[in-house]
């Protein structure tokens, strides 16, 4: 391959940026039409405005108890095209909730050959076309997302971007009211996604990114010149502590903290991400506003059985409202098996082993207990946010039980990877969980 002859329309494309953002750097943009959502450039700092007045998003992943979501200060949510339907943006434009959706463009690495079949390219605009025509005038719509982490695995993509940029084209022509948007992952410098994104998808109008682990790095690298953002950015995913950031036990099972810790990582990384971009971020979507299998049915998971709320919903609360709950929820702050904490627990098949569990509730409510020891997750070779399915059950406790520092609980016969979870609930449906991974053998 000659490399000169591929550099030479990356070359080009930085040439044309570079002149674009001369000409155009701090201006606000001009436009005779007035879109129902659209950002403007105030003071030195890039502003959302909806149905003209300034919106600043607080919003979450999930649809499920958006009157939790209301209650919490929150304003918006992230759905899937699949999740879409009037009723679900009827319920949640009476609660002043506005929607983004993330319409389903393939994921380069899914994609019949990378984007170069043209029977899969029409077929994908013809659908995204239906869906935008059909919803585009609920009053409820925020935000069209083309696709989420399309580029994951495949980094460097030019017929990925062409395409989203056909995209973006298409949908602002049907929908010129709500904005366009695509998600990258996480930010670090080597992937150079947004550059790419200038250079070959100039027609998206804002870039939404994903903040986990990068959220120390966030404001160094939006402002870089070549590969940083010269405009307004969404937070389409942020959280408390991300499952590949916790440690690993020798058999590759992550060792996750409890709900009670997690919820104090969501203070942290609000402070990176947002009190630390006030120039450029617009607000975002925390992740996930429900129950979701992701190696843990905890790790990412804010509300349990759509119904118990996790810690973490008090932090949210004052990070969008200034205000504290009611109601706190219980603490833990220790689980252990046999007095050792979280490490590797090599256990022995069909034996009867002893967890230990220290907890309080500020409130000073009654709690009850239940624990659950669940095989491991099938995770293997999943990556991105892959469906995962739900472990099988292997034991748990009868019934709710008044909360104790010790339980028993049995092994399994079967050698193998399992996980035993603890739950503490009060009584105004706050939930607090820890779980540690176990191996089984002889």
């Amino acid at each position: 391959m000659n490399i000169s002859l591929c550099l030479k329309p990356l070359l080009l494309g930085i040439l044309i940026l570079v002149f674009n953002s001369c000409i155009n750097s701090d201006k606000e943009l001009e436009t005779t039409y007035q879109p129902k959502v659209g950002f403007r450039f105030e003071q030195g700092m890039w502003k959302l405005y909806r149905n003209n007045e300034p919106y600043f998003v607080k919003g979450a992943h999930g649809f499920v108890r958006l009157d939790l979501l209301k209650k919490a200060g929150g304003n918006s949510i992230v759905i899937y095209e699949n999740e879409l339907s009037e009723k679900l943006l009827n319920e949640a434009d009476s609660l002043g909730i506005s929607v983004s959706v993330v319409l389903d463009v393939e994921k380069v690495r899914f994609a019949p050959n990378g984007y170069r079949d043209t029977d899969f390219v029409e077929n994908q605009r013809r659908r995204i076309k239906e869906t935008v025509l059909k919803y585009k005038d609920h009053p409820a719509i925020l935000f069209w997302i083309l696709g989420n982490e399309l580029h994951l695995l495949k980094r460097f993509n030019y017929f990925l971007w062409r395409e989203v940029n056909q995209l973006a084209r298409l949908v602002k022509e049907i929908d010129p009211d709500h904005p366009t948007t695509t998600t990258v992952a996480a930010y670090p410098t080597q992937t150079f996604e947004p550059l790419q994104i200038k250079l070959f998808a100039p027609a998206i109008d804002f870039l939404s990114i994903t903040v986990y682990e990068f959220a120390p790095r966030l404001r160094r690298e939006a402002e870089s010149f070549i590969w940083g953002i010269n405009g307004p950015f969404l937070v389409t995913e942020w959280a408390g502590i991300p499952y590949w950031m916790y440690p690993r036990t020798e058999w590759d099972a992550i060792m996750e903290h409890s709900s009670t810790r997690n919820a104090e990582m969501f203070y942290h990384n609000k402070f990176l991400i947002f009190d630390y971009n006030p120039e450029k971020c617009i607000g975002g979507y925390v992740f996930y506003w429900g129950e979701k299998q992701e190696r843990t049915h905890t790790v990412f998971s804010l509300i349990l059985e759509e119904k118990y709320k996790m810690q973490a919903l008090e932090t949210l609360q004052h990070i969008w409202t200034e205000t504290y709950p009611d109601n706190w929820a219980p603490r833990i702050d220790t689980f252990m098996i046999e007095g050792f904490r979280q490490g590797q627990h090599y256990l022995e098949p069909g034996q009867e082993y002893t967890a230990q569990i220290l907890a309080s509730d500020p409130d000073k409510d009654h709690i009850n207990m239940k624990w659950i020891l669940l095989e491991e997750g099938y995770y293997r070779g999943k990556t991105g946010g892959d469906a995962e399915r739900i472990p099988e059950i292997i034991s748990k406790s009868d019934t709710l039980m008044p909360y104790s520092r010790e339980f028993k609980f049995f092994t399994p016969e079967r050698d193998g990877q399992y996980r035993l979870f603890v739950y503490l609930y009060d009584n105004h449906d706050y939930v607090a969980t820890a779980n540690i991974p176990v191996y089984v053998m002889p």
